[in-house]
């Protein structure tokens, strides 16, 4: 998995990423804190009745998360498009420890950013104004969730690495894959309010939950779940989600890297610079995509609250022409190579 020259390789292709990789959290967790921590002391010195407000602030995730995605698809999708995975290949090295010199070259830096920048903020805390306000015992189950749920995105961004032919593809389908889940939920419960808005009450019934469900699973929206705080006088807890989500990244995780590995192993390059390597695979791409556009062009401009035959039958008319056009949009870029640099 390790191998000195593989790593100098990897880490030329994507230093920048690399590097960004460790500044935003940097930035965003410890530099931020020691800013808060400063003026809060200011205020309480010069405002003896002031009231410290807790504002969980979890943005940078995301931040983050799209530089995993970038550096995913650097690693991959960049070999593809620019022709050097002929010269990546022809290494004395097996496809499988290709992989997973990628995959260990991002969650090594994953962990030492992550870390890092975590302990960081406990230190701020512990050892400014902050410890009289907040609690850091919430910042292991944090770090332990984003830790987790930041090598699940990238693991799983290597994944679909393997099954699209060029940067583009890799970056486009990576960003629609993660928010898939949640994205699904929605388009089902404009498909359900459309048609049985007033007569199907009990999906309503439970429809928060189902919500979650599809919150949970859809990676960039998990780490939301610590947003919720709890307040005890002066004091404020940062909201701790169920010890069972930890399960959603680790699957992620393990799902990804077995078919990542398998996949990159069969591996062709007569697709590079296309949107799929695979050409078993277009026939399904193609139909769950017309389906998805489908959906969301016929529940783009639903009308809300009531399900009347009108309203069914624009809804049939706007999916039938979103799909017509996604479907000869998706026929020519298909076969449309995105490269540079083959000589």
């Amino acid at each position: 998995m390790f191998h000195k020259a593989l790593w100098k390789l990897n880490y030329k292709h994507s230093k920048f990423l690399i590097w960004a990789l460790w500044l935003v959290p940097l930035y965003f967790l410890p530099f931020t804190y020691y800013q808060k921590a400063q003026k809060t002391a200011y205020l309480i010195k010069k405002f003896p009745d002031f009231h410290y407000e807790y504002y969980p602030n979890l943005q940078w995730t995301i931040f983050e998360m799209f530089i995993l995605i970038g550096l995913a698809s650097v690693l991959i999708g960049l070999e593809r498009s620019s022709s050097t995975m002929d010269f990546s290949f022809s290494l004395p090295f097996q496809r499988t420890t290709l992989f997973l010199s990628k995959w260990f070259i991002g969650v090594t830096h994953i962990f030492g950013a992550t870390t890092i920048s975590s302990a960081l903020v406990v230190l701020v805390i512990k050892t400014s104004i902050l410890d009289r306000f907040e609690d850091v015992d919430t910042w292991l189950w944090f770090y332990l969730f984003s830790l987790l749920t930041f090598i699940a995105v990238y693991t799983f961004s290597l994944f679909v690495g393997t099954i699209c032919g060029s940067i583009f593809s890799q970056i486009s389908l990576n960003i629609i894959f993660l928010y898939l889940p949640y994205g699904l939920f929605e388009l089902m419960m404009s498909f359900i309010q459309v048609h049985w808005s007033q007569g199907n009450q009990s999906f309503y019934l439970y429809s928060d939950k189902i919500r979650d469900f599809f919150n949970a699973i859809t990676l960039p929206k998990l780490l939301f779940f610590f947003e919720e705080y709890s307040a005890t006088k002066e004091r404020f807890q940062m909201g701790t989600p169920s010890l069972m989500l930890l399960v959603i990244p680790i699957l992620y995780i393990i799902v990804s890297l077995i078919i990542g590995v398998l996949l990159y192993k069969h591996a062709h390059c007569e697709n590079n610079g296309k949107i799929l390597v695979f050409d078993r695979l277009k026939p399904f791409f193609m139909i769950g995509v017309i389906i998805c556009f489908s959906m969301f062009g016929g529940s783009f401009f639903a009308q809300d609250n009531f399900s009347d035959q009108s309203n069914i039958f624009s809804y049939y008319i706007r999916a039938i022409l979103t799909g017509t056009i996604c479907y000869f949009i998706l026929r020519k870029v298909m076969n449309t190579r995105f490269q540079w640099g083959k000589r």
